[in-house]
This record gives C-alpha cells, structure tokens and sequence, in this order.
C-alpha cells in the first residue's frame, strides 16, 4: 500500500485588479495566440446561484504525469481571485509538493509574464490558504482529500473508494465538520462533474452515517440533493 504523505499539495491562487472572468477572457486568448495549446472553457451554475467559470490547460504528457493539465477558476462570490489546480494521471501518486509547485510556476508562471506586459499590470502566483468562506479542512484531512482527487481524476480511472473511505474514516475519528454541500463544492472546483461530486459526496455521507450509529448523539448528513 502506498504510504500517504504527511504534506498537503499547497494551494495556489492569482490575486487580481478586474475579475476572473475578464482576467479568463484575456488568458484565453493569450494561451491561443502564444502557444500550439488549445484551452477550453466551462462555466457551470450550482449551490446558492454561484457561478463557477473554469479555464483548462492542456499541457500533455510530462516525465512525472500523464495528460496533465492546469486549471484556473474563479467563482462569483470571489470574483477577483483566480485559483489555481493541476489534474494528472501521476506516475507517482499523490506528488509531492515541490513538484505540484514547480508545475504550475513552469507552465503559468510564462502566461502571467505575458499577461502583464500586455495589460500593465503586476500579478503573480501566489501560494498557502484562502478564505473561500468554505470550511479550511485541518492538514492531515486535507491531505488524504487531495490524495483521493490525485487518484481519481482521471477520465479512464473511477473514483479510488479506499483513499475516499480513509477520508471518511479520519473525518469521523477527529470530529471534523464538513458537509455534503461544501465537499461537494470542493470536489468541482477540483474538477470533477456536477453529477460525479453528488455521488462522492453521498458516499461520504453515508460513511459518516454509519460511523455515527452507534453513538447516542449522532449527527446525520444529508444525503439528497435539490
């Protein structure tokens, strides 16, 4: 069994003057007219009227991944940073952090060069914990959540259930709060489909159900979605 890492892949984000959209819109076309890689874009509506609007950068194959990609998003209630994500099919699984790290600074890192010459502004990467007005998942929780995305996004993998089932499990040891709805909402800004997260997230919930049962004061989740 593959030994889980103690640190969590960091987060990444782009603090911005205008919004995401705008700033999408202009890192869309810059992607086009610099490079021989065609980016796509998604904007999908959910919870609470909230638009989350995705940029995908198709980078390819890699010495340490396979079908790599970066994704920049922003959302309306937070519309003036851009996060930062990298998908993959990883060689060695979960990456380490130093190499999630030199990724995103060597494929965006070049883009934000041109971004800001072309529109006279200064942004940069900028990298460690993000007030989303989400609940901030403790290390070691954040680590096994990572691990799983790491493991499953992936268009020819279905989820790995035993790295979903380890999350679950230290959720319930350490009495960690966390919802349907906004582990919902953190498994599509990772990337995964509306549908795919709704059926992650009853599976959480039911695991935490079931863990609860046998306490005298247990806490259900929901597990149904509108």
């Amino acid at each position: 069994m593959n030994k889980i890492r103690e640190q969590a892949l960091p987060q990444h984000w782009i603090r911005l003057k205008t919004n995401g959209a705008t700033f999408l819109d202009r890192m869309e076309k810059i992607i086009i007219n610099n490079s021989l890689i065609l980016p796509s874009r998604c904007k999908q509506s959910f919870l609470r009227d909230e638009v989350l609007d995705r940029l995908f950068i198709r980078i390819g194959d890699g010495k340490d991944c396979k079908e790599l990609e970066i994704v920049a998003w922003t959302e309306t209630k937070h519309h003036r940073i851009v996060g930062v994500d990298v998908r993959a099919d990883w060689r060695k699984d979960p990456p380490s952090s130093k190499l999630y790290d030199n990724i995103i600074s060597k494929y965006l890192s070049p883009l934000l060069d041109i971004y800001n010459r072309k529109h006279k502004d200064t942004l940069r990467l900028e990298k460690g914990h993000l007030y989303t007005g989400r609940p901030i998942l403790p290390p070691k929780a954040t680590t096994l959540f990572k691990r799983f995305v790491a493991l499953s996004l992936h268009k020819y993998k279905p989820p790995e259930w035993d790295s979903l089932y380890r999350f679950i499990h230290h959720c319930h040891a350490y009495k960690i709060k966390l919802s349907t709805s906004d582990l919902m909402y953190f498994l599509m800004q990772a990337g995964f489909a509306e549908e795919s997260s709704k059926q992650i997230a009853k599976v959480y919930a039911h695991g935490r159900n079931v863990l609860s049962f046998s306490k005298p004061r247990r806490t259900f989740f929901q597990v149904y979605f509108d």
